[in-house]
This record gives structure tokens, C-alpha cells and sequence, in this order.
């Protein structure tokens, strides 16, 4: 199987971009680090809507991404970092 440092899925279901096991019932965002609850490695969940939960896996990761998701964690806490990607999805959403 092929590591991906981002996968996409919903609320309740998402597979894991190393070990590919389904993650059923993400909880909650956490810019936080987390981990795959089989395969234990280290990623971040964000978690948009119910229909929109993405895993980043910063060791697959491009640096630039790595760096992003540093700076995030260490600048900004939960409520800036939901700001933060509301403003992003908005801005991909441009014509």
C-alpha cells in the first residue's frame, strides 16, 4: 500500500493514509498531534463538518506542510486554528 500524507473522508468513516484500516467516529478536531488507533502513527485529524474530516500524517508529509502544521500548533489555539481553515475553504472555493 502506498503511504499518503493526507487522506480524506467523513465523521464516520476515514481510512488511515499508512496502515489504509478504516477510523470510524473521528471525535473531535484537535490541531493537536493524535495517532491511528491501529497502526499508532503520529498524524492530525481536522475535522471540518461531518461530511469533510481529513488525517495528515506529518512524517509523509511535505516540509512546507510539516512546518505549517508546527507553526499552527504552537501559534494558535483550537478556535483560531477552526478560523483558520474556515478562511482557507473559502478561499479554494473562489471562481
Amino acid at each position: 500500500m502506498k503511504k499518503e500524507w493526507l487522506t480524506k473522508g467523513n465523521h464516520q468513516e476515514i481510512c488511515c493514509g499508512n496502515c489504509g484500516s478504516i477510523q470510524n467516529e473521528i471525535a473531535a478536531m484537535d490541531h493537536h498531534s493524535g495517532i491511528c488507533s491501529n497502526c499508532n502513527i503520529s498524524c492530525v485529524w481536522y475535522y471540518l463538518t461531518n461530511e469533510n474530516v481529513v488525517q495528515i500524517i506529518p512524517e509523509f508529509a511535505p516540509n512546507s506542510i510539516k512546518l505549517f502544521i508546527e507553526w499552527c500548533q504552537s501559534e494558535l489555539d483550537e478556535l483560531e486554528i477552526i478560523e483558520l481553515i474556515i478562511e482557507l475553504e473559502k478561499i479554494g472555493k473562489l471562481d
